[in-house]
């Protein structure tokens, strides 16, 4: 007898119960490359529910300068890259360096 049944009681929405948060439920991201594409990169990352800046790197002390200004002193700000591949704490990399720099590995020929 579906007839009998009022279409608006079929059509509530259904609560679902509070989900218990998890470690997984955040993303920690960090940024290499800190000039005008890296922090626009990251700008726009972080406009996705959950996804929280960690650190930045950069071989020019002004970006980092900014990046703290720009994401608050919490976050990890260094010229080495390195330090923010060991962090455990970091889930995704933003890498946003220039071509250039690759080409201090030397050419073979």
């Amino acid at each position: 007898m579906a007839g009998s049944v009022p279409t608006h009681v079929l059509a509530a929405p259904v609560e679902e119960p509070p989900r218990p948060r998890s470690a997984n439920d955040q993303i920690q991201l960090a940024l290499i490359g800190a000039g005008c594409q890296g922090q626009g990169d990251t700008h726009v990352a972080l406009q996705v529910p959950g996804v929280k800046l960690v650190a930045a790197a950069d071989c020019y002390d002004g970006r980092l300068t900014h990046c703290r200004e720009t994401w608050g002193d919490g976050i990890l700000t260094t010229r080495d890259y390195r330090e923010i591949l060991a962090r455990p704490e970091v889930d995704a990399v933003l890498i946003a360096t220039a071509d250039h720099c690759k080409a201090s590995r030397g050419r073979r020929r």
